[in-house]
């Protein structure tokens, strides 16, 4: 009998999940208030709510955009904390704030079900094709108890201790991402203004020592001026700075480089480009030099 697991989220990052538990022999059970024709499509089992979703699974996964969807999936009228049994296991994946987070959890304890803080590393692309990575957080039994379903949707995991962790970890990441894809878009700019050809410049620096992970995905879609759909949007990337601000504060760590480039970021959400993935920087640092 296949083991159901559970996701909350079906939007660009659920959907090619639950592909992937699929074709690793997982049922899938999903809710998600505006079902997904795609879903029932690939096989998964659509739920009426997050409730039905924890009554009927022990490992729930959530994939949410906001500390505030997170919790009314958890704590609201048909949440996940009313259907929760003894074993239930909520595995957050998303990037939202360890407050929100710890919340959830403690909201999921007084009914005797457990969470796990495992943020997601990678766009949907690599979802698909299993190159994410994940930050695995939370008490070590229930992580070891949890990692096969795990491995059902991503081939690198990383434990990385008490509950929290994965969070501060995915902001490291998100740090280092936020800034090299501003440094790919100066990087493209320059190339462009002084005469180089682009495709040239991304043949060259993608092998070298230069390149980034966002240099290899971005300077293509720069080089083209094609942003659409969004891999990963501007305004998602203000919303991570937003934690990852937090968290810099709180431990008393600069982030010069970060607040140089949070600065660039809203202007270009300010320019109306919020909705447009974070390799429009190249365009709208252009636009910047035009103006001035």
């Amino acid at each position: 009998m296949k083991k159901t697991v559970g996701i909350i989220g079906l939007g660009r990052m659920g959907l090619p999940i639950a592909a992937n538990l699929l074709g690793h022999g997982f049922a899938v059970l999903g809710y998600r208030r505006h079902m997904s024709d795609d879903f029932v499509i690939m096989g998964g089992i659509p739920a009426l709510s997050s409730k039905e979703v924890a009554e009927k699974c022990d490992v729930v996964i959530t994939c949410l955009p906001g500390d505030g969807a997170l919790l009314e999936a958890i704590s609201g009228e048909n949440g996940l904390v009313h259907g929760a049994h003894p074993g239930l296991t909520v595995v957050d994946i998303s990037m939202l704030s360890i407050e929100a987070k710890e919340q959830a959890k403690h909201s999921l304890e007084q009914v005797g079900a457990s969470m796990l803080d495992c943020p997601i590393s990678g766009i949907p692309p690599q979802v698909l094709t299993r190159k994410t990575v994940l930050f695995a957080s939370g008490e070590k039994h229930i992580f070891e108890r949890c990692k096969p379903t795990l491995e059902g949707f991503t081939s690198t995991i990383f434990y990385l201790g008490d509950f929290g962790a994965g969070t501060k970890m995915k902001c490291v990441a998100n740090l280092l991402v936020g800034i090299h894809v501003l440094a790919a878009a100066e990087a493209m700019t320059l190339s462009i203004k002084a005469g180089l050809d682009p495709a040239t410049v991304i043949q060259v620096i993608s092998p070298s020592v230069a390149s980034s992970a966002q240099f290899v995905a971005r300077a293509p879609m720069m080089a083209e001026q094609h942003y659409e759909p969004a891999l990963s949007a501007i305004h998602q990337m203000e919303e991570c700075i937003v934690i990852i601000n937090t968290l810099s504060k709180a431990v008393n760590s600069p982030t010069p480089l970060l607040d140089t480039a949070a600065r660039y970021y809203e202007g270009a959400i300010a320019d109306g480009l919020g909705e447009k993935d974070v390799a429009v920087m190249q365009s709208f640092l252009e636009k910047t030099i035009k103006e001035n």
